[in-house]
């Protein structure tokens, strides 16, 4: 069943954390956080917000460059040590700030949800002699049940939907 839902709260916590809220703590109003157990007997709702906090921890930790909690958000698999080689390279060339503009769950189950994202990407530095492309793009995260919690699995780009904007936000013709 497709599901699709625009979480409120999401927006309110992504506006506390741009606020200044505490990143040790991302927590929703309902004490949901990247680290809540998936049960069985959860609704779409709470699975989707269990979700949502995932894919909002992951921006937070790659926007404050937070790598150990960044890959805690994503399977075990991926802890290796190129991946951990890039996110090096990538927080000391860039720093980047993300906004997640519309949210859709395409599908969710305590074994796997797939959400798709538009997904505003933004660099505040960059590092001498690099480019970047700031840019709207849509985006669909499958998160998997790793141990009893929602780990990032795959993320894909849909090339299609990218639009380069400029720093400001604006699109670029």
């Amino acid at each position: 069943m497709k599901l699709k839902l625009i979480i409120v709260v999401l927006l309110l916590t992504l506006t506390m954390i741009a606020c200044g809220a505490d990143d040790e703590k991302r927590v929703t109003g309902n004490e949901i956080d990247e680290n809540t157990v998936i049960e069985d007997s959860m609704s779409e709702e709470e699975l989707s917000e269990i979700a949502l906090a995932v894919l909002e921890a992951n921006l937070v930790y790659s926007e404050t460059e937070d790598i150990d909690n960044y890959l805690n958000t994503l399977t075990s698999d991926q802890n290796i040590p190129s991946v951990i080689e890039g996110l090096e390279e990538l927080f000391d060339t860039f720093d980047i700030e993300y906004e997640l503009m519309d949210i859709e769950i395409l599908s969710i189950s305590p074994e796997e949800a797939v959400i798709q994202t538009e997904q505003k990407t933004v660099a505040t530095y960059i590092s001498d002699g690099y480019l970047f492309n700031h840019n709207i793009a849509i985006v669909t995260h499958t998160l998997i049940n790793e141990d009893g919690n929602y780990r990032i699995r795959w993320t894909e780009l849909d090339s299609d939907s990218v639009v380069s904007i400029d720093e400001y936000g604006n699109p670029i013709e």
